[in-house]
């Protein structure tokens, strides 16, 4: 089961609660596999929980490692663009006031969409953990308890 993934948290919770409503008495095995499982689920809500408290920097490393490589190279690309694009400006005898306030323009675009897209996927998947966290925990102390 994939551990951090809330959507593979909530399936297996719907598996676990079938099998525990099946007709009739439950056989000691399938108890004890209940058991495991509802053990398994709440080691993976604890990482859950412990990715859910994670800081914006330290969870864009954590899910995506791969990721922030490309994502500092378009970053760099769209400043690096930027910039020569003012050398090449100031090169044909452009007038600078205009051209360093565009290029500021863009920089600031730039970096502002792309720590606004991270800020806003953040949120999303902090929001996504939250309501599982909420509700699987209440289902898991019912479970318990059953």
């Amino acid at each position: 089961m994939a551990a951090r993934l809330p959507a593979a948290i909530r399936a297996e919770l719907v598996r676990v609660r079938q099998h525990l409503a099946r007709p009739g008495p439950l056989s000691r095995a399938d108890r004890d596999k209940a058991a495991f499982a509802v053990a398994r689920l709440a080691e993976c809500v604890d990482r859950l929980r412990a990715a859910h408290g994670l800081r914006r920097g330290a969870w864009l490393r954590a899910s995506t490692p791969l990721v922030t490589l490309p994502h500092a190279a378009l970053l760099g690309s769209a400043l690096g663009t930027t910039t020569s694009a003012v050398v090449l400006h100031f090169q044909v005898g452009g007038a600078p006031w205009p051209a360093l306030g565009w290029a500021s323009g863009g920089v600031v675009a730039a970096v502002g969409c792309y720590f606004g897209a991270v800020l806003v996927t953040h949120r999303l998947v902090w929001w996504r953990r939250d309501v599982v966290l909420r509700t699987v925990e209440e289902e898991l102390a019912a479970l318990r308890v059953s």
